[in-house]
């Protein structure tokens, strides 16, 4: 979903677009695991599927209260890919 810049229109997209740019290079270092791009990205959609299986729908509203990890950054790119 890139503007016409060919900047990603937004964060889901550039995480997407980061995913096949940048592949296996590190993207998250979280407790001594590392999580790179295209995992990142996979872990995105997947999460994003499972809210959407759970009845979450574009502009709905979601919480997150979790500690700062690489959990809680698939949950919420998971969570703006759904459009909540």
């Amino acid at each position: 979903m890139p503007t016409g810049t060919g900047i990603p229109a937004s964060i889901p997209a550039m995480a997407l677009a980061s995913g096949d740019r940048f592949a296996g290079a590190p993207a998250v270092l979280d407790d001594g695991r590392t999580t790179s791009f295209e995992d990142l990205s996979e872990a995105m959609l997947s999460t994003a599927r499972a809210l959407i299986a759970a009845g979450v729908q574009p502009r709905d509203r979601v919480a997150l209260w979790a500690p700062n990890s690489a959990a809680w950054i698939t949950a919420a790119l998971g969570v703006m890919a759904t459009g909540a």
